[in-house]
């Protein structure tokens, strides 16, 4: 393809793919094709499906129409940014590509043109989907792909390079996701963990000195540094030059994405992985100035010596559900740190005060305990 500034657009625009920006655009665009009553029934049918369900997809890719007004919605500055990716990123790519999750083909289209001489071989659990891409590649006239309906375990050669984009939240147990408000260290250690099996699966199928291309809607958070510094472990960093946040529109939201390229045999210190999180953040001990949610945590890790007293709290079911703790500076500073977190990122919150008041500080720790017990909940110390 010839190299411009923006060859996602570009690709699109030839292939006649155009963004839908309106959620009535999808109706409109429906009854051009099928009538107003088809459109009607079609978008009262899609509204009973749970947004990124297997049934969604399947609905989506039941149809060529459907599946590009419904790609044109929501996938348009996705596929975009990650065409953009790739070829920002050609220098890694190999001559045997493997595609994880084709969806609809249209990254896949993006990978045969700017690739021209590579074998691609695109892959996606869904029948329906790799139907859809299928057709929308050998109307393009590409040669130079094969699609299989397969899982990743299923696939046993290796390649040169692998693309996965959208697959990490499919491929990890979320009902394991530690509690948010743990130490950003034991969090970024569970979530490695919960993302091993996935990443050994990748790895299986990249050659020695191979890459892996990287997209995935993942904020800057601990699954991402977790995922990341699992990948290090086993010998397939990421080139940190590579590495990209990237936000992408989707119909009326904005989401972030990390992109970047992994090798396998190489690695890394994972100090560099865990500094992708630093921002300059300044807490003064005057008990006024407060860091929240990821900021709080970050700090904290960097700043926190001793522990003078943490509790864990728990629910009746014997669910985590909050965390107070309160912390000696580690370079002797004269202010204590004082972490409150219950249920979500919103409700973290991490404080400074002067170590003059540590007494007060660990009163205040103790009324929120007093505060769970009442409303049942019970707590454990913390080591």
């Amino acid at each position: 393809m010839k190299k411009t500034a923006d060859p996602g657009f570009d690709y699109l625009k030839e292939i006649g793919f155009e963004r839908i920006i309106r959620k009535n655009g999808i109706r409109d665009r429906l009854a051009e094709k099928y009538g107003k009553a088809k459109a009607e029934q079609l978008i009262s049918q899609r509204e009973k499906i749970p947004d990124g369900s297997t049934e969604f997809y399947e609905f989506k890719n039941s149809d060529p129409v459907i599946s590009k007004c419904y790609s044109e919605a929501y996938d348009y500055d996705i596929i975009r940014k990650i065409c953009n990716f790739i070829d920002s990123q050609k220098e890694y790519f190999g001559e045997k590509i493997l595609e994880v999750g084709c969806e609809s083909g249209y990254v896949t289209g993006f990978l045969a043109k700017t690739f021209p001489n590579a074998t691609i071989v695109s892959i996606d659990r869904s029948k329906s989907a790799v139907s859809i891409a299928s057709q929308r590649i050998e109307s393009m006239g590409i040669k130079n792909v094969e699609f299989r309906v397969a899982a990743l375990d299923e696939i046993t050669e290796k390649f040169d390079t692998v693309v996965c984009s959208r697959t990490i939240q499919e491929n990890f147990d979320s009902d394991s996701i530690p509690f948010v408000g743990e130490p950003l260290l034991s969090q970024f250690e569970e979530y490695a963990a919960l993302t091993e099996d996935y990443s050994k699966k990748l790895l299986r199928c990249i050659k020695e000195k191979g890459t892996m291309c990287v997209f995935e809607r993942i904020g800057h958070d601990p699954l991402m540094c977790g995922w990341m510094i699992g990948l290090c472990r086993l010998n397939c960093a990421p080139l940190l030059k590579t590495y990209k946040e990237i936000k992408c529109e989707e119909m009326d939201a904005i989401n972030t994405f990390q992109a970047f390229v992994c090798q396998n045999g190489y690695t890394t210190n994972i100090d560099s992985i865990i500094d992708l999180w630093s921002k300059a953040m300044k807490l003064d001990a005057t008990g006024k100035a407060v860091l929240t949610g990821w900021n709080a945590l970050l700090y904290l890790a960097e700043n926190a010596g001793d522990l003078i007293r943490g509790v864990r709290i728990y629910d009746e079911e014997n669910h985590q559900v909050g965390r107070f703790s309160v912390y000696y500076d580690k370079d002797d500073a004269p202010s204590v740190y004082y972490l409150s977190a219950t249920g979500g990122l919103e409700n973290i919150q991490l404080i400074a005060f002067s170590i003059n008041i540590k007494d007060d500080v660990l009163i205040e720790l103790q009324n929120a305990i007093d505060s769970n017990e009442r409303i049942g909940f019970h707590y454990e110390e913390m080591n």
